[in-house]
């Protein structure tokens, strides 16, 4: 079982994150608005399609289209796929990438914000912040070739992940943690770090229970529905906004809508 501790307040919340960031060097951090969501990465989870080989032969041609689409609105010159990767995914296209951050206010802020309400504007659900030791789960992961630290998209082993038709049934089964190439105002902010998924369609946290992860390497941090809306206060007033987190128009536009106590 994946350990977990609930905090009921921002500062609950710091001192977690203190605790952990004591013992271990590299933290990584990943929001999600809703305690039952998995660690998948969108492209596994199509409503329909259940084949990880079909879902990668997807990708591909989604990377095809992409390419040949965002070419306008790209202001820098770049052949490389795992830019492209990078790109697609912080704009919300399909892959097999699942965003991390090494900000835990960046996370704690993706659980908060998202959190669906009822019609009584009540919050219908506890929601979540993972966290992670990127290098420890390598260890693990990569094993069979003794990877110890976090994979660069630059590094020889990442030639057993990327999408090509001549490469698909060699993809490396197991996922893997991966620094991101800084290649959007928004990864920036969001201090943007990532999982990438082999050919394995499982979540992160049921592989962490079948295969004996190393205890440390994964933990959950749980906020009950009765406290979002305070931490999302205390977290606005220590400057974690919307346009923090996303520094173009849209940001503004949310942090707008909410000063003024509009639906988000």
């Amino acid at each position: 079982m994946v350990p977990e501790i609930t905090v009921t307040s921002l500062g609950e919340f710091m001192v977690e994150v203190e605790n952990t960031s004591t013992v271990n060097n590299i933290i990584w951090y990943r929001g999600a608005s809703n305690i039952n969501y998995k660690l998948l990465p969108t492209l596994y989870r199509h409503p329909t399609i259940t084949d990880s080989i079909d879902l990668i032969n997807q990708e591909n041609e989604i990377l095809k289209r992409f390419k040949q689409r965002s070419l306008p609105y790209i202001t820098r010159t770049t052949t490389d796929d795992w830019d492209f990767f990078f790109l697609m995914q912080h704009f919300g296209v399909p892959t097999r990438l699942l965003d991390w951050t090494e900000n835990p206010f960046v996370a704690l802020y993706f659980a908060l914000s998202g959190a669906a309400t009822d019609t009584h504007g009540n919050f219908t659900n506890d929601v979540i912040v993972w966290e992670m030791v990127p290098e420890h789960w390598n260890t693990k992961s990569l094993e069979d070739i003794s990877i110890t630290t976090v994979v660069d998209p630059d590094d020889p082993l990442m030639s057993g992940y990327v999408n090509t038709k001549s490469n698909i049934t060699r993809i490396r089964k197991q996922s893997v943690a991966v620094y991101g190439n800084y290649n959007s105002v928004r990864i920036v902010a969001q201090k943007g770090a990532f999982v990438l998924f082999g050919k394995e369609m499982i979540a992160m946290e049921d592989v962490y229970v079948r295969d004996m992860y190393p205890p440390d390497c994964l933990k959950k941090i749980i906020i009950p529905t009765t406290h979002i809306g305070s931490m999302m206060s205390s977290l606005s007033r220590i400057g974690i906004t919307d346009s923090v987190i996303f520094p173009d128009l849209e940001g503004l536009a949310k942090e707008i809508k909410r000063a003024f106590k509009f639906k988000v």
